[in-house]
């Protein structure tokens, strides 16, 4: 990867932050979270400890089984991905519910939404286009395709760990005595469905342009 290190390490720290801002944000809309976000939810709603830690202690044992499958995918961008989002999602849910007081209804809960859907998309743009580290959650469908020796191909071993969060989400969250609808909705159609392309669109426009750059014939040039 070429170009400014200190640059890239800004621009994964600044994806990290706009990812955890998005995060909140499908939180305060309220019309259902990404796969991984309802599981730590859930969790969260059963346990009571905050949703940022939770994050943080789940994280952390997938980073552990990083550590034994694949740790060339570590990175700076790992650390900071475990870190920064969940509490940094904690911190939107807060500034907006408690310190403006507001709680969003009806075509406002959509405009979340799609501000969440927005941020998430170009949060993980900023943050992976950098190369300095794959999230833990993130790295487990490279995971299931190396030790299967490429029998299960991505976008399946990347829908059998999405598959298992939301099931799981829903399950804890039905135990903690919280409707399905607490954390599985719109949302989480509309994140399953968008991520992928608005991901690839803004590594494309936005991304690649921003860290890497691009002369005018469209290659990529060092800063």
């Amino acid at each position: 990867m070429r170009g400014n290190l200190w640059k890239r390490i800004l621009w994964m720290v600044l994806g990290n932050v706009l990812l955890g801002v998005g995060s909140g944000c499908f939180r305060i809309a309220e019309l259902g979270l990404d796969a991984y976000s309802c599981l730590i939810l859930g969790l969260s709603d059963l346990t009571g400890v905050q949703f940022g830690t939770t994050m943080l202690i789940i994280n952390s044992m997938l980073l552990v089984v990083m550590l034994f499958l694949d740790i060339r995918q570590i990175g700076a961008g790992t650390i900071v991905n475990l870190i920064v989002v969940g509490y940094v999602s904690d911190g939107t849910v807060w500034l907006v519910r408690e310190g403006i007081g507001y709680r969003p209804e009806g075509f406002t809960q959509s405009l979340f939404l799609v501000l969440g859907l927005v941020l998430i998309a170009l949060g993980i743009a900023l943050y992976t286009t950098p190369e300095l580290g794959t999230s833990p959650y993130d790295d487990l469908a490279n995971i299931i395709v190396g030790r299967s020796k490429g029998r299960i191909k991505y976008h399946y071993a990347r829908l059998i760990g999405d598959a298992t969060s939301l099931v799981g989400g829903i399950t804890v969250a039905l135990i903690a005595g919280q409707s399905v609808f607490h954390v599985a909705g719109i949302g989480t159609v509309c994140s399953a469905v968008l991520t992928g392309f608005l991901v690839s669109y803004a590594k494309k426009y936005v991304a690649i342009p921003l860290i890497l750059g691009r002369k005018k014939n469209g290659k990529k040039r060092a800063d």
